[in-house]
């Protein structure tokens, strides 16, 4: 594969909890000293290489075990703009680390439906894709920008997923028929009965899946996180679900620091809210670059840093607001 910048679905807040391998009980959580490492999760999309470049942190990552999509995978497998969860240990210089664990899930693959360049937005299995000045394209033998795009092209796309459900692609590229369709997201508008549910805007119809994988009550419920595998669509749109897997969560290890970028996808106030479906606090002590608290708001694009606290939820000790305006609260 071309190496590009791709996205994650947003994965599970319980990846920190692998972090805590390799520390010191000399350290304070988020503070390096003497060279002792520091466990960290980072989320965010694949900048660079060498080994790989996320939220400006060189990770090595010549050791560590890759799960691209919920298989086994390897290095080669990761591109630019794939939002990843790195979850290892960051170096003393708070400039290279070491990934024990690489997470990438892609958001949704499949054919483009409906396109519209004005706005720079694709359909892909009722996902609305937007796409960006920064998007990565890596588009079989032809330009990598939007305007290369063509309905029925088989895409897959990685980013960031708003409260809504729109994806903010940090990634499109080209994918072959026999990758078979994929959507991940989290289950609402569960049918017991007719064996139905929804991601998004999307139905997943479940009722001939070969494999239904990790619930403990034999089948999806409201709230989950899934991948569902299919081959094909029904007449009515509804995805025929050949593999429905639930992604498993585990509890944060507290003290572990944590960084996310994403959007804002819940919003009760300044100091509660959620980036990606990770939960967040601000303190009095919290900073802010590229706007204070009060910029703050549902779909804002932000990169928190911070620790976990006892109830798994990231206590941000600094904000950045991408695009916003102001200065520090």
């Amino acid at each position: 594969m071309i190496r590009a910048l791709s996205g994650a679905f947003s994965l599970a807040i319980g990846a920190l909890a692998l972090a805590a391998c390799g520390g010191s009980g000399t350290e304070t959580a988020g503070i390096d000293r003497g060279g002792v490492t520091t466990p960290v999760s980072v989320v965010g999309p694949i900048t660079g290489f060498g080994s790989i470049v996320v939220n400006g942190v060189h990770y090595n990552v010549d050791k560590a075990s890759v799960v691209v999509d919920g298989d086994p995978a390897t290095a080669s497998d990761l591109e630019l703009g794939q939002v990843v969860t790195v979850v290892g240990e960051r170096d003393a210089s708070g400039s290279t680390g070491t990934a024990s664990q690489v997470l990438f899930q892609t958001n949704v693959r499949g054919p483009i439906a409906a396109l519209n360049a004005a706005s720079s937005e694709i359909t892909v299995l009722d996902h609305t894709v937007i796409a960006r000045p920064s998007t990565i394209f890596d588009l079989a033998g032809v330009p990598g920008s939007f305007g290369s795009l063509r309905v029925g092209d088989l895409v897959a796309v990685s980013g960031f997923v708003s409260a809504h459900g729109a994806i903010e692609a940090t990634r499109i590229e080209s994918v072959m028929a026999s990758s078979g369709l994929l959507a991940f997201g989290v289950v609402s508008n569960l049918d017991k009965a007719l064996l139905r549910f929804n991601l998004g805007a999307l139905v997943v119809d479940y009722s001939q899946a070969m494999l239904i994988e990790g619930f403990a009550t034999g089948g999806p419920s409201n709230g989950d996180r899934v991948l569902v595998r299919a081959a094909s669509t029904a007449p009515s749109g509804a995805l025929l679900a050949r593999e429905v897997r639930r992604a498993e969560e585990e509890e944060a290890e507290v003290g572990n620091e944590a960084e996310v970028e994403g959007l804002i996808t819940r919003f009760a106030s300044a100091t509660d809210f959620d980036v990606g479906g990770r939960p967040v606090t601000t303190t009095a002590a919290t900073t802010y670059q590229g706007g204070g608290s009060s910029a703050l708001a549902l779909n804002v694009k932000v990169e928190v840093e911070g620790s976990v606290n006892g109830g798994g939820v990231i206590v941000a000790s600094q904000v950045e607001i991408e695009g916003g305006a102001g200065g520090d609260d």
